[in-house]
């Protein structure tokens, strides 16, 4: 493994020096600063080429210079990603040096939106090879998402499962042990180090930038954990103008449908309140954010209480295109876990001994260094070091401690206006250190790895060439390397349409949650399983999206057609461990020796499926509207079931998949006219078919066959918000959560909350 890193970094130093170059004398000067019309601030990483194909890029704060070894006239472009494209012709008259100061256009058509995690580099979302999804501030402030899990339900084709994300049916529910899809904030990864799970509380939303869903696997460019995708939440970065942003709510829930469900009298409520801010201060660049959160919780026993602090600091050297700075945060978060219900008739009644009290505390500190050159050449250094401590009334303590480094080197070629060449290549070292005496014991981690990524743009075509090559270690046990590959395709045949084709590897680790923890809460036994291999994995991907731009709409439609297959899937599976041999699977047996364990529960899964997603949007006079809607299929199967003694549930469908919904539905409308703004938002799932088929027995969880016999059928949940603007971006916004009341259990024992009635206030200057 040293000598692959060592030869990346040789390979570093060679590109660099190769396409550095060597400057010849300077005789004539073009410099300025290339601004965003809307905010007066500077765009950096902007390029600049003129018609004899000399050029530059721009730097942290979009200042440029371009440098010429004659003064004939100049046609000079300016473009970036995001940005309508601007000429200019430079006459140098008796002058050696022109200042040229450019106000770009933000592009305001849909396809037309800009990401970065598929590729690593800024690319116009019709662009990338894979399916992605965008979730901008106001989708998720409109419904008062509290976490970034309640905003991604909106995504089409993205469930999340009791706090595990599921992308196109890719996970099912590990006991919030693992992920397979991995979290980023600001690029960096965002999984604890012990479970190797997201703490949803801890990811800071109310700075969000722009969160991008990657549907597919992405190992080659994210590693282990991105097998099913990726979350990338990017924060706001502070602008010319000094930003400011105040928020309260206030909210209560209402009683269930059911009035055998009521347990408390009164209604309990929730209450949160925070404040952003951002600004520059001569070369200093500052974001601070506080949020706090107190709920009392819709069943009998549950509360949450968090507050949370987050900075980034950047501060611009100098020296042109050098910075450097840190992001922190800080979160204590406390409260009591409803594990499963009592029974079917009483779903919002803990179980006896299942209340778990908690106080959990969460750090992280970020230092990054970045360099862009300016002929093309940018290098990243970014680090995280991520600390989570659990401590609870259940004997489940932990203290884990992830530190993460990551360099990237990138180099843009520019062949024309229409083709380029994108390298981007680096190396990361990440070390775990997980204290745990009464949960899974102490362990270390390490994992090392380099990757290579190539995309060159010819004309409409765009290509996309990744590989990666990795190594995992825990403890003492023997090293595990993954080599992982893809590669991926998009054209633009004809006006507004987009055909892409990618195929990607992944893979993922065992966390050491998985690995090693052995627990129980109620009747639930969670067993260890310290020979549990790593998970290996492909997915396929064919899609088309046309576009179009009428006089007042525009929008686009997309269809796409998936495939998936993993190798070893790894899935807790209930089952009798240290049983006797031949001991049957009697209700006493259950009770004596029933548990979870995390298991190669396969050696073929297979997932395949249909998404079709629209999107239209009216945005000019005074009715706007936005209407965005998505359906997605699967099929997933076990590939290599064999029916086995006592393990279903009779239902007809043993070989599918567990707490799989084949079918998800999402569509969300907004309409403001002036000042006001109603807007709904529609999701359904189909019934989920396969569960572990213990819940058969009553001895283990109450109730959850009854149900399931009694509900066989989907659920949908509509929400709703009406919004007064009080200027451009502040407004009082009123939302019913869960409008008809309807009663749904998400995961077997745990029903969702009724309806809810919020006032959010939220002031801007």
């Amino acid at each position: 493994m040293m000598a692959s890193i060592k030869f990346t970094l040789y390979a570093f130093v060679c590109i660099y020096f190769f396409s550095s170059g060597f400057s010849n004398a300077q005789n004539f000067v073009v410099e300025g600063n290339v601004l965003d019309e809307a905010n007066q601030s500077g765009i950096p990483n902007a390029t600049i080429i003129s018609d004899d194909s000399t050029g530059t890029l721009t730097d942290i704060n979009g200042f440029y210079r371009l440098t010429f070894e004659n003064n004939l006239p100049k046609i000079i472009t300016f473009q970036s990603m995001g940005f309508q494209i601007e000429s200019k012709k430079v006459i140098w008259k008796d002058k050696t040096l022109i200042t040229l100061n450019i106000q770009l256009k933000e592009m305001i058509f849909p396809l037309e939106q800009i990401v970065v995690s598929s590729s690593r580099f800024k690319q116009e979302l019709n662009e990338v090879s894979v399916s992605m999804e965008l979730l901008k501030p106001t989708e998720i402030g409109s419904s008062n998402s509290i976490t970034l899990d309640k905003a991604l339900e909106k995504v089409p084709g993205v469930n999340v499962v009791d706090g595990q994300i599921n992308i196109r049916g890719g996970s099912g529910y590990s006991y919030g042990a693992g992920s397979r899809v991995m979290l980023l904030v600001d690029d960096l990864p965002m999984l604890s180090a012990d479970a190797n799970d997201v703490k949803w509380k801890f990811i800071p939303v109310e700075m969000t930038e722009q969160v991008e869903i990657i549907k597919g696997a992405s190992s080659a460019l994210y590693g282990s954990s991105a097998l099913g995708g990726v979350v990338n939440l990017r924060t706001k970065y502070a602008r010319n103008t000094p930003e400011t942003m105040l928020k309260y709510f206030r909210g209560f829930y209402g009683k269930p449908r059911n009035k055998d469900f009521i347990w408390s009298d009164r209604y309990t409520s929730f209450t949160g309140y925070s404040i952003f801010h951002s600004q520059k201060i001569k070369r200093l660049d500052i974001s601070l954010c506080a949020s706090t959160f107190d709920d009392e919780g819709y069943r009998q026993g549950e509360y949450n209480s968090y507050i949370r602090l987050n900075a980034n600091l950047k501060y611009n050297t100098k020296i042109n295109g050098l910075s450097y700075g840190v992001n922190l945060a800080k979160m204590n978060d406390n409260g009591a876990l409803f594990f499963y219900w009592l029974s079917d008739k009483k779903p919002f009644v803990p179980a006896p001994n299942t209340i778990s009290k908690y106080n959990n505390y969460r750090g992280s500190i970020d230092p990054f260094i970045f360099y862009a050159g300016n002929r093309g050449n940018k290098h990243s250094l970014r680090t995280r070091i991520y600390n989570t401590i659990n401590i609870n009334s259940k004997n489940q303590e932990s203290d884990a401690t992830g530190y993460y480094a990551e360099y990237l080197y990138q180099k843009l070629f520019e062949f024309n206006q229409k083709s380029n060449l994108n390298i981007s290549t680096g190396t990361l070292v990440s070390k775990t250190f997980i204290y745990s005496d009464s949960l899974y014991g102490n362990h270390n981690g390490l994992n090392e790895g380099v990757f290579l990524q190539l995309d060159p743009k010819i004309n409409f075509l765009n290509i996309s060439l990744g590989a990666r090559y990795e190594s995992y270690q825990v403890d003492t046990f023997t090293r595990i390397y993954s080599p992982v590959f893809r590669s991926g395709m998009s054209i633009n045949p004809w006006k507004g349409g987009y055909i892409r084709v990618s195929a990607g590897q992944g893979f993922r680790y065992p966390s050491v949650a998985e690995l090693f923890t052995e627990t129980q809460a109620g009747s639930i036994r969670i067993y260890p399983n310290p020979l549990l291999k790593p998970e290996k994995g492909y997915s396929t991907e064919a899609g088309i999206r046309q576009g179009f731009n009428f006089k007042h709409l525009q929008g686009f439609v997309d269809f796409s057609v998936f495939l998936t297959e993993y190798k070893n899937l790894m899935e807790y599976a209930y089952a009798l461990y240290n049983a006797p041999p031949g001991t049957w699977p009697t209700p006493q047996n259950h009770i004596k020796y029933g548990g979870f364990q995390s298991k190669n529960v396969t050696n073929r899964a297979r997932i395949k499926g249909i998404e079709t997603n629209l999107f239209i949007e009216k945005k000019s006079g005074v009715f706007k509207w936005q209407l965005v809607a998505g359906h997605t299929w699967i099929d997933p199967i076990d590939m290599d079931y064999v029916a086995e003694r006592d393990d279903t549930l009779g239902d007809g469908f043993d070989n599918m998949l567990k707490y799989r919904y084949r079918n998800l539905s999402k569509v969300n409308l907004s309409m403001q006219f002036k000042k006001v703004e109603l807007g709904s938002e529609f999701r359904y799932n189909s019934f989920m078919q396969n569960i572990d088929p213990v819940f058969n027995l009553n001895q283990v969880v109450q109730g959850v066959y009854a149900y399931r016999k009694n509900h066989n059928y989907g659920d949908y949940i509509i929400d709703v918000h009406l919004a007064y603007y009080l200027k451009e971006k502040s407004k009082i916004n009123f939302i019913y959560k869960n409008l008809l009341n309807r009663e749904y259990m998400y995961i077997p024992g745990n029903m969702g909350a009724p309806v809810s009635i919020v006032v959010q206030v939220e002031y801007n200057f």
